[in-house]
């Protein structure tokens, strides 16, 4: 009798420890989620971002949707002669870019190479995508962009945007290592949107 008691204990004791080490794993705390707001990609109005010494705010953000495919453009403002940053999904690079009118015809666009101030450039992307802008806090829908994206030898890009609404922007620059760029949301340095 002692043993069946004793094996009965056995089994409620172990049965206990099966039970609470089930609802202990399904209980356990997840590991720690990453900042809200890590990347390049979650710039937002007010932020500020600092670049070879230079500082800019963050003064709104245009996000392109390509059929899936995104893309931001970041308008800064500050002492600086380049005030967009061209920032990639992949973020692995970004691109700095100054807005300029460029030697370009029109008609030229979507040529396979087109030339500005004696440089050549190839067209290594070009498409259309629907654009939404962000101005502090707020987002609008824009319409949709033709974009060509142009190359040249020395890592110099030319990017040009057609809007549906007839505007054009025009914007000359370099790729950079998306390290190269650091940044503070804007509640963190004390700037109300």
């Amino acid at each position: 009798m002692w043993v069946a008691i004793g094996l009965g204990m056995g089994v409620v004791a172990l049965s206990a420890v099966v039970f609470l080490g089930a609802r202990r794993r399904r209980a356990a705390p997840r590991a720690l989620a990453a900042p809200e707001r890590a990347s390049l990609w979650e710039l937002r109005p007010n932020d500020v971002v600092e670049h070879f010494g230079e500082s800019y705010m963050v003064l709104r953000v245009v996000t392109y949707d390509e059929s899936g495919d995104g893309w931001r453009m970041v308008h800064l403002e500050g002492e600086g002669r380049c005030r967009l940053l061209l920032v990639r999904g992949d973020e692995l690079r970004v691109s700095w870019l100054c807005e300029q009118a460029l030697e370009l015809a029109v008609a030229s666009l979507g040529a396979a190479t087109v030339h500005d101030r004696g440089r050549s450039f190839r067209l290594v992307r070009w498409g259309r995508a629907v654009g939404r802008e962000e101005v502090a806090g707020a987002v609008e829908a824009l319409g949709s962009v033709h974009y060509y994206r142009y190359e040249s030898a020395g890592g110099a890009l030319l990017w040009v945007e057609s809007w549906s609404e007839g505007t054009w922007l025009q914007l000359s620059g370099q790729d950079c290592a998306a390290g190269a760029v650091t940044w503070l949301p804007g509640d963190a340095v004390g700037v109300e949107g």
